[in-house]
């Protein structure tokens, strides 16, 4: 009676610990990577860098301000077989739920090898951000235009940023007014106008 009970235990047990292993497996080797990353205009420097790290690369602009490039890892979908497996196990769950147990020592492993290739395929992107003289984030990308190549890197006036910040006109007027105001006041910021 006791053998017996022990077995019940013993595979219970295990049928709940192989219970979606096989996609949790597959879908936590997705998690280290993330989606490329945002921040809000005047986010300071240290909190950029606190997230991703130190920059690859850095470059000094003439007006003070500095553009770093950072790697990130990307979060990328399960690989072919990584969806395999959990295409599977759906079809398997739903179908027969004892073809299911049978089929967890086969599934585990496929799933286990999916996730370290994974894990050792990883891929990184880049992204550039601009910080103004006083470490706060100003446009993501290259600069904005200084104006015309010829010219020489002296303050514009005031007059000629507002030009610049004219784009093409937009439906809405409060979108309209929301881009003008952004990069009035990053060009602003990037030549230090007060």
């Amino acid at each position: 009676m006791m053998r017996r009970l022990g077995g019940g235990v013993t595979l219970a047990v295990l049928v709940l610990l192989a219970t979606g292993c096989s996609s949790l497996i597959v879908i936590a080797s997705t998690a280290p990577g993330q989606e490329r990353p945002t921040y809000a205009s005047y986010t300071a420097r240290q909190r950029v860098e606190s997230r991703l790290g130190a920059p690859v690369a850095t470059r000094a602009l003439p007006d003070g301000s500095v553009m770093a490039t950072y790697r990130y890892r990307v979060r990328r979908p399960p690989n072919a077989v990584g969806q395999l497996v959990l295409d599977t196990e759906l079809a398997l769950v739903l179908e027969d739920r004892r073809i299911w147990l049978l089929m967890q020592p086969l599934l585990i492993p496929t799933a286990t090898v999916a996730a370290v290739y994974a894990a050792f395929d990883a891929h990184y992107d880049t992204v550039t951000f601009g910080f103004g003289p006083h470490g706060e984030l100003l446009y993501v990308g290259a600069p904005p235009p200084y104006g015309a190549e010829d010219d020489a890197l002296v303050a514009p006036g005031i007059g000629v940023l507002r030009r610049t910040c004219w784009g093409e006109p937009e439906p809405d007027a409060d979108v309209a007014e929301r881009r003008y105001v952004e990069c009035l006041t990053s060009r602003f910021a990037i030549w230090a106008i007060p």
